[in-house]
């Protein structure tokens, strides 16, 4: 895999980068992968003043153990393990959801993850292993340090954040650009796993409109640049 896409980053160090977006198309199907923070070694934690009293924080904890359950089921950490050395980490310290309304609570900034946005859901395992040996191939071609760094399943994991799902077999593409859009014009704050931001798809059902829109304007826009 590698080696067919190497020349894609000769001029640019990826692990330098926060984010690289991954469009992938399996078997027709589009759907989106992110790899986040991936030059990155371990999570970052900052402190962040709880705005949330405890009625809220109790629902929030039901949702999250609900949450948390789906996820569970799509995760890749059972199936995968590295050709090379696992190396088992201490669970990432979390704060207790029921922290009183003004207090610190400590949340992760960023980590390095792999999200997969997929409309038609399932378990992406496959291509979570690719992305890290591409990652491993990369890391080793670009920073000549082959013992240095790991990627497997604890040192960046995967996670399929919970998205629309499609309703028909045509719309895919339509559905990964309006991930891609969620997920830059409202960044996640806090890189927790499972990712929770139940507010980014609201706006999904009119992405095809706004499409035809845009495909207008720019056709005007060039009738009038011809006269």
């Amino acid at each position: 895999m590698h080696s067919q896409v190497r020349t894609w980053t000769k001029n640019v160090d990826i692990f330098e980068k926060d984010f690289v977006i991954v469009p992938i198309n399996e078997s027709s199907h589009w759907y989106l992968a992110v790899i986040c923070f991936a030059g990155q070694k371990d999570a970052a934690y900052v402190n962040e003043i709880n705005d949330e009293d405890d009625e809220t924080d109790t629902k929030n904890e039901a949702t999250d153990t609900e949450t948390g359950t789906e996820q569970e089921s799509g995760s890749d950490d059972e199936l995968e393990f590295s050709p090379l050395a696992i190396v088992q980490k201490k669970p990432a310290k979390r704060t207790s959801r029921n922290s009183k309304k003004g207090l610190s609570k400590q949340i992760i900034k960023s980590q390095p993850c792999i999200l997969v946005f997929d409309s038609l859901g399932g378990s992406r395992t496959r291509c979570m292993l690719n992305l890290r040996n591409y990652l491993r191939c990369e890391w080793r071609e670009r920073k000549k340090e082959p013992t240095t760094r790991i990627f497997d399943t604890y040192t960046i994991k995967g996670n399929h954040p919970k998205v629309p799902q499609q309703d028909n077999f045509c719309d895919c593409g339509v559905y990964v650009l309006q991930y891609m859009e969620s997920f830059f014009k409202d960044p996640i704050t806090d890189f927790s796993l499972p990712i929770r931001k139940p507010d980014w798809f609201l706006s999904i059902a009119q992405k095809r409109t706004e499409i035809r829109a845009l495909i207008y304007h720019l056709k005007a826009s060039a009738e009038i640049d011809d006269t």
